[in-house]
Formats: C-alpha cells, sequence, structure tokens
C-alpha cells in the first residue's frame, strides 16, 4: 500500500503544480504585477567623491587601465559579466566632467600596455575632443605601465608626467594572430576554404601566411605606424629628428629615457600631477574628485576605477584575427 501510495502521489505531483503555473501566467497576462529578471546587475549613474583639496573649483581625476579594446571584442555570446568597457566608462566619466562648471581641469592617470588600434585611438580622441570643446586642461600622468597604445592616449594630454618608475614608449604598430596549423597536423585535421578571391581568406590560423599575405599586412602596419609617429611628431614638437627616429622604432624607454628623449614633460608622482593640472588651470587652489559607481569604495587618488572588462586575459581574444595593435605584449613570437 505505501508503494501505490508513492506512486498515486508522484502521479499527481504535476496536476498539483499545473493551477500554480496558470496562476503565475494570468497573474502576468493581467498587467497587475511586472517581474523583471536581469543576469546583470544594472549600473547606476556615477557619483562625484572629493578626495583631495579645498576651493569651489575642481580637477576630475581619471583612471585608463588595463589593455584597450573595443568593447566587441571584451564579452562572449554568453557573457553575463556586468563589467563596463574602458571606453564607456571614459565616455561617461567625461560627460559629468563636461557637465560640471566647477571642474577647470582633467588628470588622467594611465596605466596600460595600449591594446587595439582601435580603441586606443578612440580614447586619444575622446580626450583630445574633451580638452578642444571645454577648454579643461588635460594632464596624463604615467604610471607602472604606458606604453604604446597608452602612450598614444596620453598624447591628448596639455602635459605628460611619468612617475620616475614607469615604462614608456614601444611605439609601433603590430598585427597578430595565432597559427594552430602545426597542431592540426599533429591531430590529423584539415580546414577548407571557398574563396573568391585569393585573399580572402588571408592571415587564417589555420594555415601559415604566404609571403604575399605577409607584404599586404606589412603595408597596413605601416600605415598604422606613420599615423602613431606623425601624431608623436605632432604632439612632441621639441622632438628632434634624431630623437624621433629612436623613440618610434619599438622600444620601450625608463622614463628619465623618455624624459631625455622628450616624450614626456617631467618625471613627477601623482599628488604633483594635480599640482601641474591646477598651475595649468590657473588655480591656486582646487578639490580633486573621482566618479565612482555608488557602492564602490575609492578613498584616494590611488584607488582604481572597477576593472574594465578589457583587462583580462588578452590572448582569448585573439582567434581568429587579424588584430591591429598599438601594444606592448613582449613574449609573444
Amino acid at each position: 500500500m505505501r508503494a501505490g501510495s508513492g506512486l498515486i502521489r508522484g502521479a499527481l505531483a504535476p496536476r498539483a503544480v499545473l493551477p500554480i503555473l496558470v496562476g503565475f501566467l494570468v497573474l502576468g497576462l493581467s498587467g497587475c504585477t511586472l517581474v523583471k529578471i536581469s543576469l546583470v546587475p544594472e549600473q547606476e549613474p556615477l557619483k562625484e567623491r572629493v578626495i583631495q583639496g579645498q576651493g569651489p573649483d575642481k580637477v576630475a581625476l581619471l583612471h585608463l587601465q588595463g589593455v584597450l579594446l573595443e568593447d566587441r571584442l571584451q564579452k562572449g555570446l554568453l557573457s553575463f559579466s556586468g563589467r563596463e568597457g574602458v571606453l564607456s566608462r571614459l565616455a561617461e566619466e567625461l560627460a559629468q566632467a563636461a557637465g560640471d562648471e566647477r571642474v577647470k581641469a582633467v588628470l588622467v592617470m594611465i596605466n596600460s600596455p595600449g591594446g587595439s588600434v582601435t580603441a586606443s585611438d578612440l580614447v586619444f580622441h575622446q580626450l583630445d575632443t574633451h580638452r578642444s570643446r571645454t577648454g579643461q586642461k588635460v594632464v596624463a600622468c604615467l604610471m607602472g605601465v604606458a606604453a604604446s597604445g597608452g602612450y598614444y592616449s596620453a598624447l591628448a594630454a596639455d602635459r605628460i608626467v611619468a612617475l620616475p618608475t614607469s615604462t614608456t614608449g614601444s611605439i609601433g604598430a603590430v598585427a597578430l594572430r595565432l597559427d594552430i596549423s602545426g597542431l592540426m597536423r599533429k591531430y590529423g585535421l584539415e580546414a577548407e576554404a571557398v574563396r573568391s578571391g585569393p585573399y580572402k581568406d588571408m592571415w587564417s590560423l589555420f594555415r601559415p601566411s604566404t609571403q604575399e599575405e605577409r607584404a599586404i599586412i606589412q603595408s597596413l602596419i605601416d600605415d598604422f605606424f606613420g599615423r602613431f609617429k606623425s601624431l608623436v611628431r605632432e604632439r612632441r614638437p621639441g622632438m628632434d629628428g634624431e630623437a624621433l627616429a629612436r623613440a618610434t622604432d619599438g622600444r620601450i624607454f625608463t622614463a628619465a629615457q623618455a624624459l631625455e628623449l622628450g616624450l614626456v614633460d617631467e618625471l613627477a608622482y601623482p599628488d604633483q600631477a594635480f599640482e601641474r593640472a591646477k598651475e595649468l588651470a590657473g588655480l591656486k587652489e582646487a578639490r580633486l574628485v573621482l566618479y565612482h559607481r555608488p557602492g564602490a569604495y575609492r578613498p584616494n587618488l590611488y584607488a582604481a576605477a572597477e576593472a574594465p572588462s578589457g583587462s583580462g586575459p588578452f590572448l582569448s581574444s585573439l582567434a581568429p584575427g587579424p588584430h591591429f595593435m598599438y601594444l606592448w605584449l613582449p613574449g609573444l613570437e
């Protein structure tokens, strides 16, 4: 009997649940209740926090950190990460600074090895456009590493300062791709492509590139490098031809070497960079403010922003390529 009763209860269970499901459906269709389920937490507007200084005027503190990538390269199809991209965060912070008449200058602390050509150029464009439209002075402070696209971004500033222990330079462009053809041969795998032209699958990760394909990619890299070098020449007019040639051969420099070449204006710490921003804006005193999400505790100018979604492992986003980069990525050969 117990066994039979158990079977009866098991058979009736779905019928018992059915009225409950119907009730939820009717309630939802009636418009009486709206239940919103989100797998990604909604971001609240940025809040301002004063971290030091005094007076009515302000200097806005921004952090640019991690690998600079466009948002499309940062999130997978099924990613539920609530982290924001570096480009969208920068745009929001600059918009808040632009809408505040008390903000007279922007201090950007850069700790980045660079990133994609497009993302680096977009960061530069945002900072340069903000400076031109608002009249707010921009000071870039190079932190531990501000190389390649990180330095490219700093060229938008009115003044570039570097920590005495900063690493910068790596001015140039590189095209990166993964070549898994050897691994495929090892396991007996083959790839086949039907092409509309001989170069349609150029730079494929499934086979070695040809000499002609490498020449085409090299021409693109030369163009991207030329843009970078021209920007250095324009924004660092004090550099002579010899210094410019040495600074743009792809090597990295210490802060002291960069100062000697003319890539930076002075060696200074963040608190001194804050003073330079006030001086450029003609301020005797000002409050240093930063923008943060509610609940994110950032007590001082060394407290970086929440890690952007582009600051994770970079190699996971390389396939299939190509990726044209202003990036210092040593050891990838």
